[in-house]
């Protein structure tokens, strides 16, 4: 079995930390999932990216960590597009 580079171990350290940290909070897990599995495809060589990456996962898990998250989940243009369709027949002038 190949060894991981350290910039591997330290991705990984960081998922298994994020799966660790929201037991009580509805969608981190989910959403923490979908984040590394969109990333996945980045290039070994892309040194850069992964460590900008990196840096901002850790941020993200210490306000999760912190309590300031209670919730998580994404948007999609599909849902952009109902909620301007639902606010734009409520609004009343």
């Amino acid at each position: 079995m190949p060894r991981h580079s350290k910039l591997q171990i330290q991705v990984l350290c960081l998922y298994k930390n994020f799966l660790k940290a929201p037991a009580n909070k509805p969608g981190v897990k989910s959403q923490v999932q979908f984040e590394f599995r969109k990333w996945a495809q980045l290039q070994k060589t892309d040194v850069l990216r992964i460590e900008h990456l990196l840096r901002r996962g850790e941020r993200q898990l210490k306000m999760l960590q912190t309590g300031a998250v209670d919730r998580a989940g994404t948007f999609s243009p599909e849902d952009k597009q109902k909620i301007g369709k639902s606010t734009n027949e409520t609004d009343v002038i």
